[in-house]
């Protein structure tokens, strides 16, 4: 195929050469230029072949004398390419046994590693050195000595040997060890069944006047009965003083303990209910969790110091966001505005960007800054829920009722639905009756339904009074004296008017029920709108009252703090009333010891 190219190529430049008319000469010329080319096109492909073929060679007797290196160290018989076969698949084979040689060194040398910690434990627990015979196997830089040099099975060998040897030379140490953890233990527990002959730096002997054996019978025909007095005359009042300042200050300690993770849980729940603000508002906002369970009724120093460091953490995480925090709040307070009036727009569309570069200036407002924001987002979203969607969504039905009725309208000037028999004039006047039934039964109390919101979005509409203060000047760079809606700018038509002109056009038995639900609807309704609106109100006045008041109240409204309290007292007076029953049973089972060791 490639000589037919050629030959083609040829004749049709032999062609285009007459067909130009060149000399004789000239053709001649450029047909050997052409041959010329073609030869030393396959001299320069037959070179790079000839020198593919020697580099090759040369990898091949490389790694076969690397192999045949491996192969005496590691003492491993393995059978080689055969001469019969070609280059390329001799190289495969010797990569694959380059690689499997490869294994066997790593393998070796992972277990000479772990044999050589063993012993290295071994020696330092006999308190002996390392093995001469070791550091005769690999010198004074083992661990570079094994990643140099191949490990031969005989040194692992010698290694494994000597690992058994030190582990029967430690086996005595470690039988000694145990008996001495059980002396211990042992010892421990007599001491503590003693100790209460000890309290207050009383000794025994020198309370009973007693200095040797003998004077013992001196102390009458009773002995018994002369040291229990003495005991209860001596140490039973060193006892009891005590056992009651160890108490008061057991005590005294789980009061002050209660009371600093009281002061956590507070703190915990301060930074989470900030956190939980933010999230309300932005739920792509990471918050952060605490590390740790909480455990109320943990009183111990490892939990203690643990959530120290918690609530420690915490608060600086949440002291370099608050700036970051605020300007989000700034964001979602003009998102909520732009539901009202487009003008915001602009402003919700500040970026996280913006908010960083600005979150020093921001933060200087302080947590009282978060908390207004909060509570001015609320009123916003609370009006928008309870007054504006829903009117938004009667205006839709009122619309596609009034297009029900423009309809309508017109089917009824059209007077051939009478006279004419034809298909189409038996469903107009099918269409007109399903009109007339549809637009009776809910055009109506749609129109109640709309004029009855209105009327609740008016009386309301107040409660929308929110400041642009120092904060929307430093992250949109506006500032005005303050925002508010009314109905005109939100509407931008009056539903009053067409709802009086669509009456003028209805008859009695229409108007009648349209006055039926209103009066149903202002009779039912009106708690259920006070209660909205006092609520409306109490959300405004959460701006105008000091912060600080409002961090309480909140912290005071918090059913988890309240939970968590609650379990800490209990478990303090759990603790109180096995305070309270200790003593009596210390009394008795010191008595009980007492009178074992005098009996002895």
């Amino acid at each position: 195929e490639i000589v037919q190219q050629i030959s083609a190529a040829y004749t049709e430049s032999n062609d285009l050469w007459r067909s130009v008319g060149l000399p004789d000469q000239e053709i001649e010329e450029r047909r050997q230029s052409l041959f010329q080319q073609l030869s030393q096109v396959c001299q320069d492909f037959q070179l790079q072949q000839n020198q593919y073929k020697e580099f090759v060679d040369q990898q091949i007797n490389a790694q076969m004398q690397e192999i045949k290196h491996l192969q005496k160290i590691l003492n491993i018989n393995i059978i080689l390419p055969s001469q019969n076969e070609s280059k390329f698949q001799q190289l495969q084979q010797i990569q694959r046994l380059m690689k499997t040689l490869q294994d066997e060194f790593d393998q070796r040398a992972k277990i000479a590693y772990q044999l050589l910690n063993e012993i290295q434990i071994k020696c330092t627990a006999c308190g002996i050195d390392l093995p001469f015979q070791i550091i005769e196997m690999f010198g004074s830089e083992i661990e570079k000595f094994i990643q140099e040099n191949c490990v031969t099975q005989e040194q692992i060998n010698t290694l494994n040997q000597i690992n058994l040897q030190l582990g029967k030379q430690i086996q005595p140490l470690f039988e000694q060890c145990k008996y001495l953890r059980q002396s211990i233990i042992g010892l421990l527990g007599t001491l503590q069944r003693d100790i209460s002959f000890y309290i207050g730096g009383v000794n025994l002997e020198e309370s009973l006047g007693i200095n040797s054996l003998q004077q013992v019978e001196k102390l009458g025909q009773k002995p018994i009965n002369i040291i229990q007095q003495t005991i209860n005359n001596h140490l039973q009042p060193k006892f009891n003083q005590f056992l009651e300042n160890f108490l008061n200050q057991l005590q005294s300690d789980v009061q002050q303990r209660e009371a600093e993770i009281r002061h956590f849980d507070q703190q915990i729940n301060m930074v989470t209910e900030i956190e939980k603000i933010i999230h309300q508002f932005q739920p792509d906002f990471h918050m952060q969790r605490i590390s740790i369970i909480m455990e109320p009724n943990n009183l111990t120093d490892e939990y203690f110091y643990k959530l120290k460091h918690e609530v420690e953490s915490l608060q600086t995480l949440n002291q370099q966001n608050l700036g970051i925090y605020i300007g989000l709040l700034i964001k979602q307070k003009y998102t909520a505005l732009s539901q009202f009036n487009s003008q915001f727009k602009q402003n919700a569309l500040i970026s996280y960007d913006q908010i960083q570069l600005k979150q020093q200036q921001l933060a200087q407002m302080g947590i009282e800054k978060l908390y207004q924001l909060q509570s001015e987002i609320e009123t916003i979203e609370h009006l928008y829920a309870t007054c504006i969607k829903p009117l938004k969504e009667t205006i839709d039905l009122f619309i596609q009722l009034q297009q029900q009725q423009f309809e309508l309208e017109e089917i009824q000037k059209d007077v051939t639905r009478y006279t004419s028999k034809t298909r189409e004039a038996s469903q107009m006047r099918r269409q007109e009756e399903s009109l007339k039934k549809n637009l009776f039964m809910n055009f109506p109390r749609v129109m109640a339904v709309l004029q009855s919101r209105i009327n609740k979005f008016d009386s309301q509409i107040q409660l929308l009074q929110i400041n642009l203060d120092d904060a929307d000047l430093v992250i949109t760079g506006q500032q005005g004296n303050g925002f508010q809606i009314t109905i005109e700018k939100l509407l931008g038509t009056d539903y009053n008017e067409q709802i009086n002109h669509i009456l003028q056009k209805q008859d009695r038995t229409f108007k009648e029920k349209y006055n039926t639900i209103c009066k149903a609807l202002s009779e039912k309704q009106i708690d259920q709108t006070q209660n909205q609106s006092i609520g409306l109100s109490n959300v405004a006045s959460i701006i105008k009252t000091p912060v600080i008041d409002k961090m309480q109240s909140k912290l005071a409204q918090n059913h988890h703090k309240q939970t968590q309290i609650k379990k800490v007292l209990d478990s303090r007076a759990s603790l109180r009333s096995v305070v309270e029953k200790t003593p009596q049973k210390e009394k008795k089972a010191q008595t009980a010891r007492v009178n074992q060791r005098v009996k002895k």
